[in-house]
């Protein structure tokens, strides 16, 4: 709570003290009723005046926020000349007893657009073992476009090797960054398109009994973002116990960790029915978000 408000609600409770007191010390000196009254009235008025001025400050300060959004919001649309923006997005990832995954995306976008687009790069991250380097964890399964099938042949090109924070950079593991081509063919000026893909990340979650994550990169504006992680037959997807965190927030490429960032989207995850569950408006752009999990055996209760 901020300083001034304090001192107001201090105030506040003053006032209430001194309108009892006033009231009977006006009683046992046998001073006028017309008087009492009085006096009593107008330190009433002086305490709902206070009142209205923290809920007051209160009420501007949630509109000076939401005018602060806003205003970030359309400088970021004007200073992207070319725009594509992710109306909504929706990333699932189903975890396999094999220790393999299923990714699945979802993306509805809308563009305004200088010149024409023929494809638009996504960036997928797979972890595989040392010892497999020169073999990619990653496989298209199926790639569609406003619901006409796209070939998946020379579409995922993997880039180079890194070592997330998540993991000691001597461990068994590395991971893999690669870019999915994704034929969007859209036309200069306004448009909009529905792109589904799949894929399989094989062997890419070694550790899914004690301590596991996924990274989920925003490389365009998006509005809405949702996050589901389940996985398959018998096992339940768990938060890590004794976590303070469930998801991290980075810029993407850095160890550096936004705390404020992450504060405020763990507020916004929930573990039910043997999955977790993220839902985000409005994601940094150029950020990582990592979210960490396990997995149990045992019966998986319904949503």
């Amino acid at each position: 709570m901020k300083e001034h408000t304090k001192i107001i609600l201090l105030s506040n409770i003053t006032v209430f003290v001194t309108t009892l007191l006033g009231v009977i010390v006006s009683n046992r000196i046998g001073t006028s009723p017309t008087l009492s009254t009085y006096i009593c009235y107008v330190l009433i008025g002086t305490c709902l005046a206070c009142l209205l001025l923290i809920y007051g400050q209160q009420l501007s300060q949630t509109i000076c926020n939401n005018l602060l959004e806003l205003r970030q919001w359309e400088g970021i649309k004007k200073s992207v000349p070319s725009v594509l923006v992710m109306e909504r997005r929706r990333d699932r990832f189903l975890i396999q007893k094999d220790f393999s995954g299923i990714l699945d995306l979802h993306f509805e976008i809308k563009t305004n657009l200088e010149e024409p687009v023929r494809d638009i790069p996504f960036p997928i991250y797979a972890e595989k073992r040392r010892s497999k380097q020169s073999t990619s964890p990653v496989r298209l399964l199926s790639l569609s476009v406003d619901g006409r099938e796209e070939s998946t042949n020379d579409r995922y090109y993997p880039k180079e090797i890194r070592h997330p924070f998540a993991k000691k950079k001597g461990g068994t593991n590395v991971m893999e960054y690669g870019l999915l081509m994704v034929p969007v063919r859209l036309q200069k000026g306004a448009g909009q398109c529905t792109i589904d893909i799949s894929l399989k990340l094989e062997g890419s979650f070694p550790n899914i009994s004690k301590k596991e994550f996924v990274i989920i990169e925003v490389p365009y504006i998006t509005k809405k973002l949702e996050v589901v992680l389940e996985a398959e037959d018998e096992l339940a997807i768990k938060r890590i116990s004794g976590s303070d965190q469930t998801i991290i927030a980075t810029p993407s490429n850095t160890d550096f960790k936004d705390q404020r960032e992450s504060f405020e989207q763990n507020v916004n995850w929930r573990n039910i029915g043997g999955r977790i569950e993220w839902v985000c408006k409005y994601p940094k752009i150029g950020y990582s978000y990592i979210i960490y999990f396990k997995t149990e055996s045992g019966n998986v209760l319904p949503v």
